[in-house]
């Protein structure tokens, strides 16, 4: 049972699934019909049947999986690309206002000397 449990089921073999089909097939071989001969069966027939079914899934899934793994991967570079440039951006703005004050108040003294003619 603990074996059961244990199995590794984000690896079972093709070859082990292709053994599998011929029972997965099997209309004889669902939980229902299974249990009419043994109840004990009836459990490992659901676990075999829920197996092959997460391996299909999984097959589907795990190339998916990997490719969100990679682009976050690929979004976390950028981001942080972006946080630099933000960063660079906010320097440049800072710039831009002191320059603007400093134009303001040169002007302002400007025209004060201007009125003061």
């Amino acid at each position: 049972m603990a074996k059961l449990k244990e199995y590794d089921k984000d690896r079972i073999p093709e070859t082990i699934l292709k053994k599998l089909k011929k029972y997965i097939d099997n209309p004889k071989f669902q939980p229902d019909q299974v249990e009419k001969v043994s109840k004990a069966c009836k459990s490992l027939c659901m676990w075999v049947r829920a197996m092959d079914l997460y391996a299909k899934v999984y097959k589907t899934v795990e190339p998916k999986r990997k490719k969100l793994e990679a682009a976050e991967t690929e979004q976390k570079a950028v981001m942080a690309v972006l946080k630099e440039k933000q960063e660079k951006l906010a320097g440049v703005e800072a710039k831009v206002n002191t320059s603007k004050v400093f134009m303001y108040y040169s002007f302002v003294n400007w025209m004060l000397k201007l009125t003061d003619c």
